[in-house]
């Protein structure tokens, strides 16, 4: 059973990619989730900007401007890797918000883009056999020394890891 409910969004990834070289080009980076989610929305969080009371830092992103294109891996087919179009962001201070539609449960979200550094706040709602795992989770173990790193938020846990691709 899925819950489709934005009104029962849960912040289930915040965190900051940061690319070094080649920042003119288009960035792939990619997040993994856990078990699989239902995406409600994904911000992306402008530069001083506490993103979210739960998460204790603030978006890094640069420069003021670029656009982000977002895919899914959709979890109903688990022999197949597929990933559907979620949606183009356009980032700037004013514009800073994809709402997604409804597309079934996803356990992987691909995006890319011409940045520097971003600061993704993904909100979604964990599939309903893991909510109450997800509500009680502990610490949540850091990953770092593998390319990817997880953020625990105060209340209720991380549930996605980054990883550059």
């Amino acid at each position: 059973m899925v819950c489709n409910d934005p009104k029962m969004s849960y912040l289930l990834f915040y965190d900051t990619f940061v690319h070094t070289e080649h920042v003119e080009e288009s960035q792939i980076d990619m997040i993994s989730f856990n078990s699989p989610v239902i995406l409600h929305e994904i911000r992306v969080v402008p530069m001083g900007v506490a993103g979210h009371p739960d998460a204790n830092m603030r978006g890094e992103t640069k420069p003021d401007c670029f656009s982000l294109d977002f895919f899914a891996k959709i979890t109903k087919n688990k022999t197949a890797c597929v990933y559907e179009p979620l949606g183009k962001l356009d980032y700037s201070s004013s514009n800073i918000q994809m709402v997604v539609g409804k597309m079934g449960t996803v356990d992987n979200i691909v995006f890319y883009g011409s940045f520097s550094h971003c600061t993704l706040a993904v909100y979604g709602t964990p599939y309903e056999d893991e909510v109450n795992n997800f509500l009680n989770k502990g610490s949540v173990p850091d990953d770092s020394e593998n390319g990817r790193s997880r953020r625990q938020t105060e209340k209720g846990g991380q549930y996605g890891v980054r990883s550059n691709c």
